[in-house]
């Protein structure tokens, strides 16, 4: 709250014009704080609304897995089929097999990516082909064959 003395009067100074203007800030700063209290209180509400959603969702979930801790008892108390466990199995050893090969297959894409021109390669190789035009060069076995020809005449 504020302080009666912090509060001055327009007005001519006098004692009541000073209390009135006084009252008035009071008045004004309870209201601010009336305010501040209700956005409180409806966040507060809006908390133990949330709180109450969320311990029925925790008990629901609660609920189910049990309901599953139960189902999982019972079905090892009967115990599985031997038909089952070998399917199961099967299905095991398939998956195995699956996730090898595709392994290996990921090592191949690899090694065809590592051997692979890349695209700055390439522009370089088409820069040549188009500017320096490679069939117009010579080797060195076919400039020797000039020179010798050159030499003999």
């Amino acid at each position: 709250m504020a302080d009666p003395s912090a509060y001055t009067s327009s007005n001519t100074g006098s004692p009541a014009s000073k209390g009135g203007d006084y009252l008035f800030s009071l008045n004004r700063d309870l209201k601010a704080l009336n305010a501040s209290v209700l956005v409180i209180t409806q966040k507060i509400k809006f908390l133990v609304r949330n709180e109450k959603i969320l311990g029925r969702n925790l008990i629901v979930i609660n609920k189910r897995v049990r309901d599953i801790q139960s189902q999982v008892a019972s079905s090892e108390a009967h115990g599985v089929s031997d038909e089952v466990r070998a399917s199961l199995q099967e299905l095991d050893k398939k998956v195995g097999a699956l996730s090898q090969r595709l392994i290996e297959v990921e090592a191949k894409v690899d090694d065809v990516v590592s051997r692979s021109a890349k695209e700055e390669e390439v522009k370089e190789l088409k820069y040549i082909v188009e500017n320096i035009n490679p069939l117009h060069l010579v080797t060195m076995e076919q400039a020797e064959q000039m020179l010798e020809k050159k030499n003999k005449k």
